[in-house]
């Protein structure tokens, strides 16, 4: 079987270019599947109102997580905040990561900041909602994480 296949190549001058062609493409997807895994989605700044006749506010979207994470980081029990917006401007995601000390409650924690914290950042950048995924993490040592 193998020796035929060598004859079908050697008979076939386009095979060994076919060949070479296509790993040159798996390679290219490979390295833009690994572009692709490495890019954070994060977001640079988010419209403000997106009406025409008014014009466009941005803001910039490391401000925005800032700020959130100075009003949570000044919550009891909160360590350590980190805030990401993803996604697009007409489609923003917020992403929470939160360490909590071992006297935090974390479930009146996440009814605080989704109640306080992401509320009053739904007003400001004049949305009803923005989805969000919150991640509360106990410092080492204590309780495991918690995801909601």
């Amino acid at each position: 079987m193998l020796e035929e296949a060598r004859r079908f190549a050697n008979d076939h001058g386009w095979f060994w270019p076919a060949v070479a062609a296509a790993a040159v493409v798996v390679a290219l997807l490979g390295m833009a599947w690994l572009f692709m895994q490495i890019r954070s989605g994060r977001l640079r700044s988010l419209a403000l109102e997106p009406d025409v006749e008014v014009g466009m506010a941005r803001v910039e979207a490391k401000a925005i997580a800032g700020a959130l994470e100075a009003e949570i980081g000044e919550y009891p029990g909160v360590r350590k905040v980190r805030a990401r917006l993803i996604g697009s401007s007409k489609r923003p995601e917020l992403r929470l990561d939160i360490a909590y000390e071992q006297d935090a409650d974390p479930v009146d924690l996440r009814r605080r900041i989704r109640d306080e914290a992401i509320h009053r950042l739904c007003t400001a950048l004049e949305r009803g909602t923005l989805p969000t995924v919150l991640r509360l993490r106990p410092l080492p040592g204590m309780r495991s994480a918690t995801i909601i």
